[in-house]
């Protein structure tokens, strides 16, 4: 939901904080100083909304504290989606390793996570190092996201020691042969991985997941 009047929208910040039993979603698509921040300082003791939005052409080190914090203190949200608007790069900086030290011990049950476009170096590796401590995220959604080697090792790893994940959705996410190999390697010894969708995966690449299947039970 947009909110281009600020009293409108501190209005709907004031609802937030009150439990306001209609607000159980809310969108941030809108490009505004402190509009994320705001939201989230109004989500941390709310237990009502469930689902939250946020869609911007690229955040900022300040909005990535204020969602960790966000996740640190918000025990009943139960997806977060972060979007990426555009073809810009949208994690960067040292608010990253705060977002994801947040997801480690945080209560989600999804998370879906779309760039569109190269990801900030490392980003994906700092994630991963987080999933793997997680026990509660059920879904993971890295929808159209470049996964470098490394991190496609990294994510490997992760699906290889979490045990919560149910469902990995890799769809539009420009990985290698070599990538797709490494995390096929982490999933032939998950036991929770029941659903995956994953597309845009060359012939070598398919071999993989088909041998990954033969050899994983779940």
């Amino acid at each position: 939901m947009e909110y281009h009047d600020t009293d409108a929208f501190l209005i709907f910040c004031r609802s937030i904080r009150r439990n306001d039993p209609g607000i159980v979603e809310i969108q941030c698509d809108y490009d505004s100083e402190a509009m994320v921040e705001h939201l989230c300082e109004s989500l941390i003791e709310n237990t009502v909304v469930h689902t939250y939005t946020v869609e911007l052409s690229v955040m900022e080190e300040h909005e990535m504290v204020a969602l960790a914090e966000l996740l640190e203190r918000n025990v009943t949200l139960k997806t977060l989606n972060v979007d990426c608007r555009g073809g810009n790069v949208l994690f960067k900086g040292e608010g990253i390793p705060r977002f994801t030290e947040a997801l480690a011990h945080c209560h989600l049950q999804k998370i879906r996570i779309c760039n569109k476009h190269v990801s900030y170096a490392g980003f994906i590796s700092y994630f991963c190092d987080s999933l793997a401590q997680n026990s509660t995220i059920r879904t993971l959604d890295l929808y159209a996201m470049f996964i470098r080697d490394y991190e496609a090792i990294a994510l490997g790893e992760a699906l290889h020691t979490n045990s919560s994940i149910q469902a990995l959705q890799l769809k539009k996410s420009s990985i290698s042969d070599f990538g797709t190999i490494h995390i096929c390697n982490g999933l032939q010894q998950n036991c929770t991985v029941t659903d995956m969708r994953w597309d845009a995966i060359s012939s070598r690449g398919m071999l993989a997941v088909i041998d990954m299947l033969k050899k994983n039970t779940s």
